[in-house]
Parts: structure tokens; C-alpha cells; sequence
């Protein structure tokens, strides 16, 4: 509810920190949906955020809605082989970069309750989906999180394979003129292991230079934005309640911010878009 751009904008780059782990990147390759040049990767990322709405904006212990949606993802992953630990390093990525990028950068920093909370919530839907052994506190998940990519995080093809096929989710909001430099700008708000992890040792020392230049940009815009929020903007009032998805390249006609081309469509719980004609059931 009060970090509606950044909360969503910093899971987009948080799903990059799974591709860097050979196990997991290994899996969704051979998923076949990584090909840049098909939607399928980018219906991918649609599916999983209209699921993770269905849970994140219910009571995954009584609703309804919530638990057909938890069922659905246990499905999804029942049919593949993933190990406790990976299950549990995805999930404390969406605790643990949130809670990162929004006390980093937002207007203010997640109190004590509401990290808290976010942890507790999180904790339970691992449980639910069957995860065992999720340590039992936010900083206990943190230490575990740090050891697990020590232990684990390291260059494979397929790390690269599907973080490219990722790129289009995170220019699909940019500019025309803008995308070339998705990569650049994506690459210059992680950390050396990362890209590393990613793209191997060349690709780091190649774009280092430039990176540490964007890198800066992109860090003070980012603090400007949160300053301009906290100081000018009033609260928020009510939930988002549109679920964003992409818009097939073919189907794409020109600059979308030309207003020759269409925009990006959007879920909503009583409209059906582009992806999901007659709308969507968990």
C-alpha cells in the first residue's frame, strides 16, 4: 500500500538474484521458456504476479481465493524436482530485497512491525507450499540467505540465458530509445557477485566503468524520487488493485510513448486483457 513503485519495481530486479544460482537457472531453461524472441518467458513472469496478488491481498489461512491460489503454485512446482534450499533462497529473496531497496531508497524505511510482518506472512506461504526448516526470524533469514549464495552462486550458460530473456520485462514500461540500455542500466544497480554470477568474469571487468557511472546516476535518481514522495506527495489512499502484464513485441507498433502505439495492457478483476480473453482463474 505505501511503496507501490518500488516494491514491485525491485522484485522485477530481485528475480535476477535466482537466475544466478545454477540449480534454479538450470530449471527454468529447461522449461524451454527462455527464448527472447516468444512471450512465453514474459507470460511466465504475468502468471506468477496475478498468483502472487491473489495471495499477498488475502488471508492465506481463510480465503478462498488464496488458497486455490496456493494450491495452484504447489501444482506448477510439484511437477519439477527443487530442492528445500532453493525453494527457500526464492523466498527470502521477496522478503529480504523489498525490505533492501524500499529502507534503501523510498520515502522511509519498513518500521520493525511492518518488516516483521512481511516475514511472517512470507514465512507462512513457504509453509503452506511445503518448505521446511525456514529460519525462524528475519535476520536469522538474512545470515541464511548470505551463506546460501556463497555456497551456491556462480556463472553457468544458463544463468545468462534466462537473465537476458528476463531484459524485456524490465524495458517494457522504458522509452524506444531507452531499451538498448536496459542491460547497462539493469547490470549497474547490482553488486559485482552478481554480474559476475550472470555473466561471467569478462563481462564485469568490460563494463565496469560505465556501470559505476550508472550505477551513480541511478542511485541518486532513485533517492530524489524517494525525497520528492516523502516531502510533496500525500498518502495513499487505496490499493492498487491492476495487475500489470506485457504486450507481445508483434503486437507492438512504434515508441509507446509516441501515442501511435498501444499501451501496456493491465489485469483487473473484472476486465479481460490481452493474454486472458474471458479473464483469469487461479
Amino acid at each position: 500500500l505505501h511503496f507501490p513503485f518500488l516494491g514491485s519495481k525491485c522484485l522485477e530486479l530481485a528475480f535476477f538474484r535466482t537466475y544466478s544460482i545454477p540449480s534454479i537457472a538450470k530449471l527454468l531453461h529447461a522449461t524451454g521458456r527462455t527464448t527472447a524472441t516468444s512471450d512465453a518467458f514474459t507470460r511466465r513472469y504475468a502468471d506468477t504476479e496475478i498468483i502472487l496478488r491473489e495471495v499477498l491481498e488475502r488471508d492465506v489461512t481463510t480465503n478462498v481465493r488464496a488458497k486455490k491460489a496456493i494450491k495452484r503454485l504447489n501444482e506448477i512446482h510439484g511437477k519439477y524436482q527443487i530442492t528445500n534450499e532453493d525453494f527457500i533462497y526464492v523466498l527470502s529473496v521477496f522478503i529480504i530485497e523489498p525490505v533492501r531497496w524500499i529502507s534503501k531508497y523510498d520515502h522511509r524505511a519498513l518500521t520493525q512491525s511492518e518488516e516483521n510482518s512481511l516475514y511472517s506472512y512470507w514465512r507462512d506461504i513457504g509453509h503452506l507450499m511445503g518448505m521446511k526448516e525456514i529460519p525462524k526470524t528475519l535476520k536469522e533469514l538474512e545470515v541464511w540467505s548470505i551463506n546460501y549464495e556463497k555456497a551456491h552462486m556462480k556463472w553457468h550458460p544458463s544463468n545468462t540465458l534466462v537473465a537476458n530473456a528476463s531484459l524485456p520485462i524490465l524495458s517494457s514500461s522504458m522509452p524506444c530509445f531507452m531499451k538498448s540500455g536496459v542491460k547497462i542500466v539493469a547490470l549497474s544497480m547490482f553488486d559485482d557477485e552478481l554480474i559476475k554470477a550472470l555473466y561471467g568474469e569478462a563481462w564485469k571487468d568490460n563494463s565496469s566503468y560505465w556501470r559505476k557511472i550508472i550505477g551513480g546516476l541511478m542511485h541518486q535518481l532513485l533517492r530524489a524520487r524517494g525525497l520528492f514522495v516523502h516531502l510533496l506527495l500525500f498518502p495513499r489512499q487505496e490499493k492498487d488493485r491492476l495487475l500489470r502484464t506485457l504486450v507481445r513485441e508483434e503486437e507492438m507498433s512504434g515508441c509507446p510513448f509516441s501515442g501511435k502505439a498501444r499501451r501496456l495492457p493491465f489485469y483487473h478483476i473484472n476486465v479481460s486483457y490481452d493474454l486472458y480473453k474471458h479473464g483469469y482463474d487461479v
